[in-house]
C-alpha cells in the first residue's frame, strides 16, 4: 500500500503529464486508469495551492515624497513598472492580468 504522500506526489506528477498532454481530464484519467474523482481532488489540492502561493498586492510604501513617479509597481520577477501619472483600474488590471 502507498503512502498519502507517495499516492500524492504520483498524482501530481499524473497532473502534470496531463497538462502538456492537450487531452481532457476524463479522458486522460480513462487512458490512465485513474479515477476521475481522485484526478480532480488532487488537481484542487494543486490548483488551492498555486493561488495560496500567490504573494497578490503589497501595500503601497512611499520613500521619497518629492519624488516625479506617482506609483512604482514590482513583480516578484524583479521587473518594476513606473507609472507617472494617474491610472485607470482597468489599465492596471489588464497590465497585471
Amino acid at each position: 500500500m502507498r503512502s498519502n504522500s507517495t499516492t500524492a506526489e504520483v498524482m501530481f506528477s499524473k497532473i502534470r503529464q496531463w497538462k502538456s498532454s492537450g487531452m481532457s481530464q476524463k479522458s486522460f484519467c480513462r487512458q490512465h486508469g485513474i479515477a476521475y474523482h481522485s484526478f480532480h481532488h488532487y488537481y484542487k489540492k494543486i490548483r488551492d495551492a498555486d493561488q495560496n502561493s500567490s504573494t497578490g498586492f503589497i501595500p503601497l510604501q512611499v520613500s521619497d515624497p518629492d519624488t516625479s513617479i506617482f506609483a512604482l509597481l514590482s513583480f516578484s520577477n524583479g521587473n518594476t513598472v513606473q507609472f507617472h501619472q494617474a491610472v485607470s483600474p482597468d489599465y492596471l488590471k489588464a497590465l497585471v492580468g
